[in-house]
C-alpha cells in the first residue's frame, strides 16, 4: 500500500494546541481486490489543534504509503493514500501507525484479495481484459489486419471486427445432409428435409447419391375416410377402398380407456374408467417424502426421505422395485427441489448448506463430497445456504448459493463451477445479490437474474452480456437461441435483447414454465380465457391457443410433440394430453381425493407423482401413459425429468 498526501480540509471546530490527531475512518477496509491489480483507499488524518502538527507514518503488512512524514495544518485534515499490490488470493491484514509528539494512533487495514476471472473473447477479432473497477470483463475490437482463424476460416484477417478469409470446405458428398459450418464447432451435417409428397400413399426418402425421392408407404396405411364399413388404405403405393375387417382398431386408446374395435360394422369401445395406478409407495410413519420429480431415461425414480435423524436418497425402478437407499444428509437445510438433480450417470445433491454431494445413479455409492468456499479461502469456509444446481455441460456442474464464501466475509451471491469427475473447483465468481433462476443452454452458457438485471456468462465464467429488466421474473427456459421468461416473453440468448412478447397473465407455479421444441414453443398463461399457446418460436406468432378456465399443472413435452399435464377443476384431477394440432387426445380421471404435488416425473412411458391423501399420509403413484418424453428441447420445468436446468 502507498500513502500519499492529497489535500487539506479546514475544520472550524478547533481546539487549543493540546489537540490531537484523529483518523477517519477508524478502520480501513478495501473494496474487492484482485491479484495483479493495484488498489488504493484514502485515510483522512484530522488535526484538532490550532497549530500545525507533524506526524511519522509507519505501515505494517503488505501495504505501502508514498510518504513517511505527514504535516497536518491546524484545524484541517490531510488525506493519505494507502495502496496494496495484491500478489496472492486470501485475507490481507495490516495497520497504519501515526506517531506525533509522544502519542500514537493505530488504524487497522484489511483487504480480501480474489483471483481475477480469466477473460476470453466471445468472438474472433476481439480481445478481452478484466476491469477491476467494473469487476467485469470488457471487450474491444482487434485492429484491422490482425491475424484470425476459427473452425470455419483458416488464415483469416480481421476486417471491421469480423474474421474474413478462405472458408473451410464442409462438403461430405452426401446428398442427404445439409452441410454447414458454425465457428464454435466447425462443420455441421444435418439430415436433409425432403418435402412431403401430396399423395398420402407415398413417403419421402433420400438416397446419398441422388438425393430426395418418393417411395410407397407400407400397405395398410390409412389414406382417407374410415369407418367400420369401408376404409381407404394404401396398397402398393395407391389409395384404395375396401371393406373394413372385423376387429380393426377404430378408436385410439388412452391410459384410462381401451382401444375401440369394429364389431358387426360398428365401433365398440368401453367407457373411460379411473386411471389405474401401475405401482405405489406409501411413506412409513414418521417419514416425509421430498419428491423433486426426478427420473432418468431408463425410468428409474429418485427422491429424498427424511425423519428426525436425517435424510436418505431413495431410488426405485420404473416398475416400482427398490434399487437402493443411501444416507443423504444429517438434516435437510432447504427444499429438495432444485437441489437434487441428475447429471449423466450421477445424482447430485445440494440439500446440505454449503455442500455438494455426488452419488452413482446405478448403485447409490457416494462418488465425492465438497464444501463450497471462496476461491481465495484456503482453510476457513464461510456460511452458505443450500446450493441450487445446474448441469453446465457434459463434465461440469454449476452451483449457486448465497452467504459468505469465507469466514467473516460479506454475504454475497456465489456461483461455483465444479468438475463432475472429482468436485475440483474450476472457477468461482461473487455477486452483490442472490442469483435467481440459474439455467444453462446446450453449449453450457449460464443465465440468471441478479436484482433488476439479467446476466449471461460463458462456460468459463466470463460475462457475455448484462441487460436491465426491472420487475422481470427469473428466466424459465432456454433452447435454440431463445431465453424465455414468464408472461410469454422471449429474449435472444446471444445478447439478451427482445425476441417477442405475447403479453399474457402469469399462471405461476410449474405451469408457467414453457416447453420448447424445434421451432415451436408451448407457453402457458391467461389472455382472456386462453391458457395454452402453441407458438412459432422463430417469429413469435401464435399458431393456436386452447381455452379453458383452469390451466395445466406439471406439463411435459412428449416424444410425439404433444403436451401431457395434470388439470384440477371442480374438485377433480385429470391427466390430459393435447395433440400438436390443439386437440384433446384424452382426459383421464385420477384419484381425486388426493392432492397432487408438484413436480411430477415423466420417463419411459410413466407419469409419477407425489400425492397427499386426505389423512395426511404421502404416497408416490406411478401411472402408465405409454408415450415417451421428448428426446430433445426443454421438455418440462428444469429442462427434463433430470431437473438439471439444461435442455435435452
Amino acid at each position: 500500500m502507498v500513502l500519499a498526501l492529497f489535500a487539506c480540509e479546514r475544520n472550524p471546530r478547533l481546539r487549543d494546541d493540546r489537540g490531537e490527531l484523529r483518523a477517519r475512518p477508524a478502520e480501513l477496509r478495501f473494496p474487492r481486490c484482485f491479484v495483479g491489480y493495484p488498489a488504493g483507499i484514502d485515510l483522512s488524518v484530522l488535526n484538532t489543534a490550532r497549530g500545525e502538527r507533524s506526524a511519522e507514518l509507519e505501515v505494517e503488512g503488505p501495504f505501502v504509503v508514498r510518504t513517511r512524514t505527514l504535516r497536518v495544518p491546524g484545524g484541517a485534515a490531510s488525506r493519505v493514500r494507502v495502496i496494496l499490490h495484491p500478489e496472492a488470493p486470501g485475507e490481507v491484514n495490516g495497520r497504519v501507525v501515526i506517531r506525533w509528539d509522544e502519542s500514537e494512533l493505530s488504524v487497522p487495514v484489511t483487504a480480501h484479495v480474489e483471483t481475477a476471472p480469466l477473460c476470453v473473447p466471445t468472438a474472433e477479432c476481439r480481445w478481452a481484459r478484466f476491469d477491476p473497477r467494473r469487476v467485469a470483463c470488457v471487450e474491444e475490437p482487434s485492429p484491422d489486419g490482425s491475424a484470425c482463424s476459427n473452425r470455419c476460416i483458416s488464415r483469416g484477417t480481421c476486417r471491421n471486427g469480423r474474421c474474413e478469409g478462405p472458408k473451410v470446405d464442409c462438403s461430405d458428398g452426401d446428398a442427404c445432409t445439409d452441410d454447414d459450418c458454425e465457428p464454435p464447432v466447425g462443420c455441421v451435417y444435418r439430415p436433409a428435409r425432403c418435402p412431403p409428397p401430396k399423395d398420402p400413399c407415398l413417403a419421402p426418402v433420400c438416397d446419398p447419391l441422388n438425393g430426395c425421392s418418393e417411395a410407397p408407404v407400407p400397405d395398410g396405411t390409412s389414406c382417407g375416410s374410415f369407418d367400420c364399413v369401408r376404409m381407404h388404405v394404401c396398397r402398393l403405393g395407391a389409395c384404395v377402398s375396401e371393406p373394413t375387417p372385423e376387429g380393426t382398431v377404430c378408436a385410439g386408446g388412452s391410459p384410462c380407456q381401451e382401444s375401440g374395435v369394429c364389431r358387426s360394422r360398428r365401433c365398440v369401445q368401453p367407457p373411460p374408467s379411473m386411471t389405474p395406478e401401475q405401482w405405489g409407495y406409501t411413506a412409513p410413519p414418521g417419514k416425509r417424502v421430498h419428491f423433486p420429480g426426478l427420473a432418468d431415461e431408463r425410468g428409474n425414480v429418485y427422491w429424498a426421505e427424511c425423519d428426525g435423524s436425517g435424510c436418505e436418497l431413495v431410488s426405485v425402478e420404473g416398475a416400482g422395485r427398490p434399487r437402493f437407499r443411501r444416507r443423504l444428509s444429517a438434516s435437510p437445510s432447504a427444499p429438495v427441489r432444485g437441489r437434487l438433480v441428475l447429471s449423466g450417470e450421477l445424482v447430485v445433491s445440494g440439500v446440505e448448506a454449503g455442500h455438494v454431494r455426488v452419488f452413482r445413479s446405478a448403485t447409490g455409492e457416494e462418488e465425492w463430497f465438497v464444501a463450497l468456499r471462496g476461491a481465495s479461502c484456503r482453510y476457513s469456509p464461510g456460511i452458505l445456504d443450500a446450493p441450487v444446481l445446474v448441469s453446465a455441460g457434459g463434465d461440469r456442474l454449476a452451483a449457486s448459493a448465497f452467504g459468505s464464501g469465507c469466514a467473516r466475509g460479506p454475504s454475497e451471491g456465489h456461483l461455483f463451477t465444479l468438475s463432475l469427475a472429482d468436485g475440483e473447483l474450476l472457477w468461482h465468481r461473487t455477486f452483490p445479490l442472490r442469483l435467481e433462476g440459474l439455467l444453462a443452454d446446450e453449449e453450457g452458457n449460464l443465465y440468471f437474474r441478479l436484482g433488476a438485471e439479467l446476466v449471461s456468462l460463458t462456460p468459463e465464467g466470463v460475462e457475455r452480456w448484462r441487460v436491465t429488466r426491472p420487475g422481470s421474473p427469473p428466466p424459465l427456459a432456454v433452447y435454440r437461441g431463445l431465453l424465455f421468461e414468464d408472461r410469454g416473453v422471449a429474449l435472444r440468448a446471444h445478447d439478451g435483447r427482445m425476441a417477442f412478447d405475447i403479453r399474457f397473465e402469469s399462471m405461476g407455479g410449474e405451469g408457467s414454465s414453457p416447453l420448447l421444441d424445434e421451432g415451436v414453443a408451448y407457453a402457458f398463461g391467461r389472455k382472456e380465457r386462453d391458457w395454452l399457446y402453441r407458438i412459432d418460436s422463430r417469429s413469435g406468432r401464435a399458431l393456436w391457443s386452447s381455452p379453458g378456465a383452469d390451466g395445466p399443472r406439471q406439463p411435459h413435452l412428449t416424444g410425439r410433440g404433444s403436451v401431457l399435464f395434470q388439470r384440477f377443476s371442480s374438485g377433480a384431477s385429470r391427466l390430459v394430453e393435447i395433440s400438436p394440432a390443439g386437440h384433446t387426445w384424452y382426459s383421464c380421471p385420477l384419484p381425486s381425493a388426493d392432492r397432487y404435488e408438484e413436480p411430477a416425473a415423466f420417463s419411459a412411458g410413466r407419469w409419477t407423482v407425489l400425492t397427499t391423501e386426505p389423512t395426511g399420509s404421502q404416497r408416490i403413484r406411478s401411472f402408465w401413459v405409454g408415450v415417451p418424453p421428448a428426446s430433445r428441447g426443454w421438455a418440462t420445468q428444469g429442462g427434463s425429468s433430470a431437473r438439471d436446468g439444461r435442455p435435452r
